[in-house]
């Protein structure tokens, strides 16, 4: 337990301390940002490159998930960041899906690979890049 946190201790003294205060600066500036957009966003909003938007995210987590199994297959090292990666990206998909559904047929199909799919892969990929922290 002890070498886990030196090694901690190690990997932190090699990022720069203005980066946490940048970050922690960012999420103080997101609080009044998000408060504004909830308040000020309409409610209905028509969109140009929609079909776009949404098959290049679909693309870039094709991407994600084909690097996270040929790490699992061949290189364990780029396992955990690309297993980090398409976690988060599934979730952010089954959230814009469920949040963008048009009417009650899409929602329930959007909830039903949000649960059924996109969630269960998600909590996969960080069980894998968890498991792989870990052991290494």
């Amino acid at each position: 337990m002890g070498a886990m946190a030196s090694a901690t201790h190690a990997d932190a003294a090699l990022i720069p301390s203005w980066a946490a205060r940048l970050l922690l600066l960012t999420v103080v500036a997101l609080v009044p940002w998000t408060l504004w957009l909830f308040v000020n966003l309409p409610r209905r909003h028509v969109v140009h490159h929609w079909d776009l938007a949404w098959t290049g995210f679909d693309v870039v987590l094709a991407i994600t998930l084909g690097i996270a199994a040929y790490g699992v297959a061949r290189r364990p090292r780029i396992v955990p960041t690309a297993a980090t990666v398409g976690g988060t990206l599934l979730v952010c998909d089954a959230w814009f899906d469920t949040t963008t559904a048009g009417d009650d047929a899409q929602l329930w199909v959007a909830l039903l690979l949000a649960f059924g799919v996109e969630i269960p892969l998600a909590l996969l990929c960080v069980w894998i890049a968890r498991r792989l922290r870990t052991s290494g």
